[in-house]
């Protein structure tokens, strides 16, 4: 089983623990691996890049990549602080 069938067989659970403030409509995977620094030749980035691109409901993101993201983040909830 999936974990986006057994997230869609659990709604209902979730839901009512949630008191009602969970939705799911198409949960996306994430997959964390890597580093760009692996990337630097043509051939690997663009390999990468037509990898990543063909991938339906998948998310994939090297480390360097997620850090960047999070960080960025912080740096945006930090001006409502």
């Amino acid at each position: 089983q999936s974990y986006k069938q057994a997230l869609l067989n659990e709604f209902n659970s979730l839901y009512m623990n949630s008191g009602g403030g969970f939705e799911v409509f198409s949960p996306l995977c994430v997959i964390v691996l890597g580093s760009t620094s692996e990337l630097r030749e043509r051939a690997k980035s663009g390999s990468f890049e037509n990898f990543r691109g063909c991938l339906s409901g998948v998310v994939v993101l090297t480390y360097d990549e997620l850090l960047g993201k999070i960080d960025g983040n912080a740096r945006e909830l930090s001006h409502y602080h």
